[in-house]
C-alpha cells in the first residue's frame, strides 16, 4: 500500500513538471515564432498561419506580442479574403502601435481596420481611416499599400456613385501598382478604370480596358473578371447574344470577392429580358449562395419579385417584397453614410486651414517689414479662412443630420409595419395589440439582443452606449435603453411597454439616471445626452 502511494506521488510530482516546462516553452517560444511567421507571411502565408495557430494567446507576456499577433492574423485573414473577425484584436494592435509610434506596424494595422469598416459596409469609418493612412504613407515610398488605399477607396467611392473622384483613384492605384510591380493589381486597376467609364456610359473607352485586360489569358481570376466587365457592358447596351456569351464564359472562372454574385444576377437580368423564367429565377437564387453586398441582395429580390409576379404565386412575391425592402432599408442606411468625396474635402480643407494660419503669421510679418500694402493682402487670407472654416461648419452640420434620418426611417419602417397588420390588429384584443406592439419594436430595434441593440444605438447615435457605460459605470442595462427611447422620442405609452413598468416606474428609472449622471434634477437629462450624441 505504501509501494502504490509512493508511486502515485511520484507520477504526479512528474506531470506538475511536464505541464510546467510546457508552460515555460509556450511563454518563451511565443515572440520567436511571431517573428518567424512576420517574416514568412508575404512569401507563405499559409505557413505563417500554421505557426499563429499553434500559439495560445493566453501565453503572451507583453502587450507588443499581442498586437503583433492581432496585425499577423488579420494580415492572413485579409490575404485569403476571409471574415475579418474579432476586429477588437486589430483596434488593439491598431492602438498599441500609434501609442509607441512604430510606423512599421501601424500603417499595415490602419489598413487593415480600415478593411474590417470597408467590409462591414461602414463606407464613412473606412473612408476617415484610408485617409488617415494616405497621411502617413505620403511621406513614405510604400507603393503597394498606397496602391491598395486608392483602390479600397476607388471602390468606396464607386459604390457613392462619384464615378470621377472613384476613377481618380484607381489611376492613382494602377500607377502604384506598376511602381511596385504588382502586375495582378495592375490588371485589376485596368479593368476598375474600364467600369466607371461603363457607369458613366462611355462604352467605347471602357472597352479599351476590359479588352485590354481579356489578353491576359494566363491568369484565369482576372480573365474571367474581364469576361464579366465585357458582359455586363453587351447586357447595358442591348446586345444580349455577345452579353450571354461572356458572361456564360464568366461562370466558368474563379473569382474574387462578391464577383461570382455579381455575374449571377446580370445572367439572370439577361435571362428576364430573353424572357427565360426558369434561368431567371435558377441564376438569382444561385447568386444567394455566394458573397454578396446589400446592394446585390437587394438586385436579386427585385429580380425574384418580378418573377414570381410573372407566375403569379402572390404568396412567394409577398416573401421576396418583404426580402427586397429590408435590403432596402439597409441600403438606404448606407447611402447616408457621409460620402468619402465630403470627408476626403473636408480632410483637405483643414490642411489649407492649417497652412494658411502660417501663411497668416508669415504675411504679418512682412506688413511690419516691408509694405502697408501687403495689408490687403493679409485682408484677403484671412477672409478666405474665414469662408472654410464657415465651410467646414456647413459640412459638420450636415453629420448632424444623419441621426434625424434614423428615427424618421426606423418610424416609418415601424408605422409601415403597423399598416400592413391593420385588419389583423383591428380584430385582435387590446392586450393582444400590447405584444404585436411589443414584438415590433423588438424586431425593429433588436431589443433581446443586447449586442445588436448596441451596435445599431452605438452607430445611429455616436457610440452613445458605450459612452453611457464608460462615463457612468453604474448605469444598467434598463436605463441605457430609456436613454437610447429618449433619443428616439419614442412614446411613453410604448416606454412602459418595452421597459415592463408603470408610468410610476418609467419616471424613477429617469430620477435613478439623473442621479447617476449627478444632476440636481431630471429637467437636465435630455440635454445631456444630447451633449453626449455630438461630442467625439
Amino acid at each position: 500500500m505504501v509501494c502504490i502511494y509512493s508511486s502515485m506521488r511520484h507520477s504526479l510530482y512528474f506531470i506538475t513538471i511536464l505541464l510546467f516546462n510546457l508552460f515555460f516553452l509556450s511563454c518563451s517560444k511565443s515572440p520567436n515564432e511571431l517573428i518567424k511567421a512576420e517574416r514568412i507571411m508575404e512569401t507563405n502565408p499559409d505557413s505563417a498561419y500554421i505557426i499563429i495557430t499553434k500559439i495560445n494567446p493566453n501565453f503572451f507576456r507583453s502587450e507588443s506580442e499581442k498586437a503583433l499577433y492581432g496585425l499577423l492574423l488579420f494580415e492572413y485573414l485579409d490575404k485569403k479574403d476571409k471574415i475579418l473577425q474579432p476586429d477588437s484584436l486589430i483596434n488593439f494592435s491598431t492602438n498599441y502601435y500609434l501609442k509607441q509610434n512604430d510606423k512599421k506596424h501601424l500603417l499595415p494595422s490602419l489598413y487593415l481596420q480600415a478593411r474590417v469598416s470597408k467590409k462591414e459596409q461602414r463606407f464613412d469609418e473606412a473612408s476617415d481611416l484610408y485617409i488617415k493612412l494616405e497621411d502617413f504613407l505620403s511621406k513614405t515610398k510604400d507603393y503597394y499599400l498606397l496602391g491598395r488605399v486608392n483602390f479600397d477607396m476607388g471602390e468606396i467611392s464607386s459604390i457613392q456613385r462619384d464615378y470621377k473622384k472613384s476613377r481618380f483613384h484607381f489611376i492613382a492605384a494602377y500607377n502604384y501598382f506598376l511602381k511596385s510591380g504588382d502586375i495582378a493589381n495592375i490588371r485589376k486597376s485596368k479593368l476598375s478604370i474600364g467600369r466607371t467609364y461603363r457607369f458613366t456610359k462611355e462604352y467605347s473607352r471602357a472597352k479599351q480596358y476590359f479588352y485590354d485586360v481579356l489578353k491576359e489569358k494566363n491568369d484565369s481570376l482576372i480573365y474571367g473578371s474581364a469576361c464579366q466587365e465585357i458582359g455586363i457592358l453587351f447586357y447595358q447596351t442591348k446586345n444580349y447574344d455577345s452579353a450571354k456569351h461572356y458572361l456564360r464564359q464568366s461562370l466558368n472562372y474563379p473569382y474574387e470577392a462578391t464577383n461570382y454574385c455579381i455575374r449571377c444576377i446580370t445572367y439572370s437580368d439577361l435571362m428576364y429580358d430573353l424572357k427565360l423564367i426558369d434561368s431567371t429565377a435558377k441564376y438569382a437564387k444561385l447568386s444567394l449562395k455566394f458573397p454578396g453586398t446589400f446592394f446585390n441582395r437587394r438586385e436579386c429580390y427585385r429580380i425574384l419579385v418580378n418573377v414570381e409576379y410573372l407566375r403569379n404565386d402572390i404568396k412567394k412575391m409577398g416573401q421576396y417584397m418583404t426580402m427586397y425592402q429590408n435590403y432596402t432599408d439597409s441600403v438606404r442606411k448606407i447611402e447616408i453614410q457621409t460620402k468619402s468625396t465630403i470627408l476626403e474635402n473636408l480632410h483637405q480643407s483643414e490642411n489649407e486651414t492649417k497652412g494658411t494660419k502660417s501663411s497668416l503669421l508669415y504675411i504679418w510679418i512682412l506688413v511690419v517689414m516691408i509694405l502697408l500694402s501687403s495689408v490687403t493682402i493679409v485682408y484677403s487670407l484671412y477672409k478666405r479662412n474665414k469662408n472654410k472654416k464657415a465651410e467646414l461648419i456647413k459640412i459638420k452640420q450636415q453629420l448632424n443630420l444623419k441621426q434625424e434620418f434614423v428615427n424618421q426611417s426606423l418610424f416609418s419602417k415601424i408605422e409601415e409595419t403597423r399598416r400592413t397588420q391593420a385588419q389583423l390588429r383591428k380584430n385582435a384584443t387590446s392586450e393582444e395589440r400590447l405584444i404585436m406592439d411589443k414584438e415590433l419594436y423588438s424586431k425593429t430595434m433588436h431589443l433581446n439582443n443586447w449586442e445588436l441593440f448596441s451596435k445599431e444605438m452605438n452607430h445611429a447615435f455616436n457610440n452613445i452606449v458605450d459612452k453611457l457605460q464608460i462615463n457612468y459605470p453604474n448605469i444598467n442595462q434598463k436605463e441605457i435603453m430609456w436613454c437610447c427611447f429618449q433619443l428616439l422620442n419614442i412614446p411613453m405609452n410604448d416606454r412602459i411597454l418595452l421597459l415592463e413598468t408603470t408610468s410610476d416606474g418609467v419616471y424613477k428609472i429617469k430620477q435613478r439616471i439623473a442621479h447617476k449622471f449627478n444632476l440636481i434634477g431630471t429637467k437636465q437629462l435630455e440635454i445631456v445626452l444630447k451633449e453626449l450624441t455630438s461630442s467625439n
